[in-house]
C-alpha cells in the first residue's frame, strides 16, 4: 500500500490518496487531510484533518469512529507506537497528544514539549 497527500491551494483542501501496489489502482475516494501515518500492520491509517485526527480502516477503506480532538491548531506530525497500541499527534499549538488506539477516545497524555510547533514524531 502507498499513500501520498496533495498540498492545499485556493479553496481546495489537502487530500490523501491510497494506492494498492499489487494492481497499481487507487483505493476508493481521496481522504480529506494532509499528514498521515500507517499503523505497523498497515490495517489503519491515521490522517490529520486540521486539528482533528481520524482513523481509516484500510481493508474496508472507510473512516470510522468520530475524530480525536484536542489540538487547537493543525496537526503537523503523526506516529504509531511499534506495537500499534498508541498513536501520537503533534501540532502547531505546541502540544503532543497520545491516544490509546483500542479505546480510541481516551487521551493518555497531553504535553507541551517546548516553545515551538511540533514538526516530527517517530
Amino acid at each position: 500500500m502507498l499513500a501520498a497527500s496533495t498540498a492545499a491551494y485556493g479553496n481546495h483542501p489537502s487530500v490523501v490518496f491510497l494506492w494498492r501496489l499489487t494492481n497499481h489502482q487507487l483505493m476508493g475516494d481521496p481522504i480529506l487531510g494532509a499528514n498521515f501515518a500507517f499503523n505497523p500492520d498497515d490495517s489503519l491509517l491515521a490522517v490529520a484533518q486540521y486539528g482533528d485526527l481520524v482513523l481509516c480502516d484500510l481493508p474496508k477503506h472507510r473512516i470510522f469512529k468520530k475524530p480525536l480532538t484536542g489540538h487547537n491548531k493543525n496537526i503537523s506530525t503523526i506516529a504509531f507506537s511499534p506495537d500499534g497500541s498508541m498513536v501520537a499527534a503533534g501540532a502547531e499549538d505546541k502540544t503532543i497528544i497520545l491516544w490509546d488506539v483500542g479505546k480510541w477516545a481516551d487521551r493518555r497524555y497531553t504535553g507541551r514539549p517546548h516553545g515551538d510547533s511540533v514538526k516530527s514524531a517517530l
